[in-house]
């Protein structure tokens, strides 16, 4: 039994690497690609890239401190530290002011893409969280 559940647990903390990786290699493209626009146009990069990249950057530390977490625990640390990951992001998510408390077009829209990456965020972590099977 104990050697089963080790085996499961492996494939379950594998499975959760590779859907990460995954990830990471749609940020890390969409990232190079904005940065390419950046440098190729960059007027055009800030009508139609920019809010992309900021909400790739965010997702981005996130994602890389989750595959870090992945590396050096076993699924309960893992399961915990994405429970943990899910409460912060919906107090974060609950508390979050945008418009008024924001002063400037740029802040009010930095706020409003942190907040939609967050969004994102939060579904893949619960989506990961409920799918462990401990």
């Amino acid at each position: 039994m104990k050697v089963e559940k080790t085996k499961k647990h492996v494939e379950q903390v594998e499975r959760i690497k590779e859907d990460i990786t995954s990830c990471l290699k749609i940020i890390n493209k969409n990232i190079i690609e904005c940065h390419d626009e950046m440098f190729d146009n960059y007027q055009h990069f800030f009508q139609q890239h920019a809010s992309v990249l900021y909400r790739c950057e965010i997702k981005n530390e996130y994602y890389n401190q989750l595959l870090k977490e992945i590396n050096n625990g076993d699924l309960e640390t893992l399961q915990a530290y994405m429970m943990d990951v899910i409460s912060t992001l919906t107090q974060e998510l609950i508390e979050i002011k945008i418009g008024s408390s924001c002063v400037g077009e740029m802040k009010h829209l930095a706020a409003v893409l942190e907040f939609e990456a967050k969004q994102e965020l939060l579904v893949k972590f619960t989506e990961l969280a409920c799918n462990i099977d401990i």
